[in-house]
Formats: structure tokens, sequence, C-alpha cells
């Protein structure tokens, strides 16, 4: 939402700014004229953009930590099934 509240300001005029300025992009989709509409949701969809590009990134991160984890796991597993059956 502050992405899109950034890419609206200094775009609207007059009642719509204030309604933007008082409760965000959102309040300014739902109430403004129909020019403001239409920066709202552009300004909406550049934050929604911003989001899922952010949460794409944490997701592959996340994978990617996964898989080392998992990977170190088996490799310590192995090795130490290795060690159990060469003592025995």
């Amino acid at each position: 939402m502050s992405a899109a509240s950034a890419a609206l300001v200094g775009k609207l005029s007059g009642a719509d700014a204030g309604t933007e300025a008082a409760a965000g992009p959102l309040a300014v989709v739902n109430a403004g004229s129909d020019s403001a509409r239409a920066a709202a949701r552009t300004a909406l969809g550049h934050g929604m953009a911003v989001g899922v590009v952010i949460c794409g990134c944490a997701s592959l991160l996340g994978a990617v930590v996964t898989l080392l984890l998992v990977r170190r796991s088996t490799v310590q597993a192995t090795a130490g099934a290795q060690v159990r059956t060469a003592t025995v």
C-alpha cells in the first residue's frame, strides 16, 4: 500500500487529493472521480506488482535455503550410516 500511495502522490487534485491524503488509494478507487479512479487503479496495480515481486523473491530464497539444508542433513545421515557400518 505504501508503494501505491507513493505512486499516486501528486497525480490528484481537489477533493480527490484530500481523499487520498486522508484515507489512501483504496478510498480514491471507491469514492473519487473517474480520472482519479483510473490513476488510483494504476497506482494500486504498481503496488501489487511490487508486492508480488518481493513475495516471489522471498519464496525463491526459502526454497534455496530448504534445498541446502535438506542436502546437508542427507549427506550427514549418509556419512553417519557409513561410519556405523564400518565399525561393525
